[in-house]
């Protein structure tokens, strides 16, 4: 297993060379030591480590605080500031531009050692989640089914691009509005809109079926628990079943007409499903289409 690869920037020799020093005993591979922060962001390009040691103070026209900001928006590799300073101004500044932990010199190598595996232990959890979130965005927008999630006040936290096309606007332009407006708008009913929950949903999901706009809707309402397990939040998924109801009804339509031909002697009023007594057959073929149905 490659040793993770440390870029150390600082701009006072003597304790440049301590660090390097240090964190080659602890089983790291210094790849690099920059004195000033406009050479770092060219490292860190170049070089992509696998953690960033950056003094605030440097060098140069750029501070480790912006070129801590460039980095981060460039390349997302995890960093560590270094600083004799502990004003609260720095530390806020610092903490602007999100680092993995702040330590004050002079330098300890137990707290350095700790502070270095706890970044690249959160560094990989966020990793894991950044993968998982995008491969929940991939699978909501690959559908044609509506989602979004809301406040109890109906304040909408997240949306797909099936509902943002529905309503002519982006899915980002859609976060902070109300699911009201998509009422008074016309794109979703009241129903489809949750916009007036009853108490069951507080406890487990619901599911039913609505017209709305000639066509033919499967709605699911879904409480999301907090961490108090309390109901915050409602995830809400739409799926348009119109071409299903089509198909169903041809399917009776079909059905209809065969037992009219198997039953002529009966009036158009009498003929139902249950005089296809001798078609045991045909019935288990018409009720596997609809359980095959694509759209379903």
């Amino acid at each position: 297993m490659n040793e993770p690869a440390i870029l150390i920037v600082e701009d006072e020799a003597v304790t440049a060379m301590v660090l390097k020093t240090s964190l080659t005993e602890m089983g790291y591979s210094v790849c690099g030591i920059s004195a000033t922060g406009e050479r770092a962001v060219e490292m860190a390009g170049e070089l992509r480590p696998d953690l960033i040691l950056m003094d605030i103070m440097l060098a140069g026209k750029m501070n480790g605080i912006e070129a801590a900001e460039q980095i981060k928006e460039k390349y997302r590799i995890p960093l560590i500031f270094l600083t004799a300073f502990s004003d609260d101004r720095y530390i806020h500044e610092a903490k602007l531009t999100e680092p993995f932990g702040y330590i004050l010199k002079p330098v300890r190598e137990l707290e350095l050692r700790t502070t270095i595996e706890m970044a690249f232990y959160k560094h990989a959890m966020e990793k894991v989640v950044r993968e998982q979130a995008e491969i929940i965005r991939v699978l909501l927008n690959e559908t044609r089914d509506l989602h979004y999630l809301m406040d109890r006040d109906g304040t909408i936290l997240t949306a797909n691009d099936a509902l943002a096309k529905r309503v002519g606007i982006t899915a980002d332009e859609l976060i902070g509005t109300s699911i009201h407006d998509l009422v008074a708008s016309g794109h979703l009913s009241p129903t489809m809109a949750a916009s007036k929950l009853p108490s069951l949903v507080n406890c487990c999901s619901l599911r039913f079926e609505e017209e709305f706009g000639d066509c033919w809707f499967d709605i699911g309402i879904h409480p999301v628990s907090g961490p108090d397990g309390a109901i915050s939040q409602y995830a809400v998924h739409i799926h348009d079943t119109s071409r299903v109801k089509a198909m169903e009804g041809k399917m009776r339509t079909l059905s209809e007409l065969l037992m009219k031909t198997l039953y002529p002697q009966k009036g158009e009023d009498d003929v139902s499903l249950d005089d296809l007594q001798g078609a045991e057959e045909l019935d288990l073929v018409i009720r596997e289409m609809k359980e095959s149905d694509p759209f379903r």
